[in-house]
This record gives C-alpha cells, sequence and structure tokens, in this order.
C-alpha cells in the first residue's frame, strides 16, 4: 500500500463527491495534517490553491493532503498537451516525495488525462442514498485490476456547513 495515494473521487453530478471530500478534509485536519484545496472549506484549517498553483509544484505544498474538486477541468484528458495537464501531471508523479496524498474528484474518469488515471491508486465511488447527505462509499483498489476493496456509508449531513455545494470551480 502507498503510503500518499492518490484516490480519485467519482460520481454523477450531485452524487456526493465533494461532500465526501471534505469530510476526508476535516478528518485530515483534526489529525492535524495540512490541507490544500481548490474549493473554500468553511471551519476546517486549509491552504486554498489552484490548479496553476499545482502547475508551478510551489515549496509550501509538503506534508498533508491536497483535494481537487472538479479534476476534469483542470486535467481535462482532451488537453494533454496543455501546460498545465503535463504540469498536473508532472506534479503527480512527485507527491510521494513531498509527503502529500492527493484527491481528487470528477465526474467521469475518462474526462481526467490519462497519466493522472494511471497514477491513481483508488477509485472511490459515490452514492447518494434517499436521505440527503448519506452516501455509500464503494472503495476499489485501481491497482492491477480495479479490483472491491471495502464499502461503507458516510453520514455527511454535519459536513454541509462546511463547503458550499454550489461553488463554481473554474481554471484560474
Amino acid at each position: 500500500m502507498n503510503e500518499y495515494p492518490i484516490i480519485g473521487i467519482v460520481a454523477a453530478r450531485g452524487s456526493g463527491k465533494t461532500l465526501t471530500m471534505t469530510a476526508l478534509a476535516s478528518a485530515y485536519a483534526s489529525a492535524g495534517m495540512n490541507v490544500y484545496a481548490n474549493y473554500n472549506l468553511y471551519g476546517i484549517p486549509y491552504e486554498h490553491i489552484e490548479f496553476n498553483d499545482i502547475v508551478d509544484y510551489p515549496e509550501y505544498i509538503h506534508d498533508g493532503v491536497i483535494f481537487i474538486d472538479e479534476a476534469h477541468i483542470g486535467t481535462d484528458a482532451y488537453a494533454f498537451f496543455s501546460k498545465r495537464v503535463k504540469g498536473i501531471t508532472k506534479f503527480s508523479t512527485q507527491t510521494r516525495k513531498r509527503h502529500l496524498i492527493f484527491i481528487y474528484s470528477t465526474q467521469v474518469f475518462t474526462q481526467v488525462a490519462k497519466r493522472l488515471r494511471d497514477l491513481t491508486d483508488y477509485i472511490i465511488y459515490c452514492q447518494e442514498m434517499r436521505v440527503k447527505g448519506i452516501i455509500a462509499l464503494s472503495i476499489h483498489d485501481r491497482n492491477p485490476d480495479d479490483s472491491f476493496i471495502h464499502s461503507r456509508i458516510l453520514d455527511g449531513r454535519s459536513f454541509f456547513e462546511n463547503y458550499d455545494t454550489d461553488e463554481i470551480i473554474e481554471l484560474k
């Protein structure tokens, strides 16, 4: 098992991807880890970053967890030759050396650049249950054969106040 994995959270729009990331960000922050995110977190200590911050690979991003919401925007599979996508995938190959866990969300896994998909260690699929904020998580190992590892239910209702589900993620 990789101590600093790359994890993709995949689900349809409105299925709890950002809610799941926010619950994880809260847990990591509570454990004393540095949290970096490209979306706004409220009541959780974190450093705000943008896609281009990752491309530039600044020294201050280390020893923690990076949360990238809507990763397909910054790592578009059709823009795989762009400086941004190349930079983000290069950064992804170096996260272990900076002691970083890298967690990203996307609506469609194949819209994320192939290099990042190939580096992804685990995929978490989300499905919102009948009660808003209750998310069924299915965790899969991407190496070697996308095999099922574990499932669990996340009660994310207490994390609604920690993020804005309507926040627009843009390239900056």
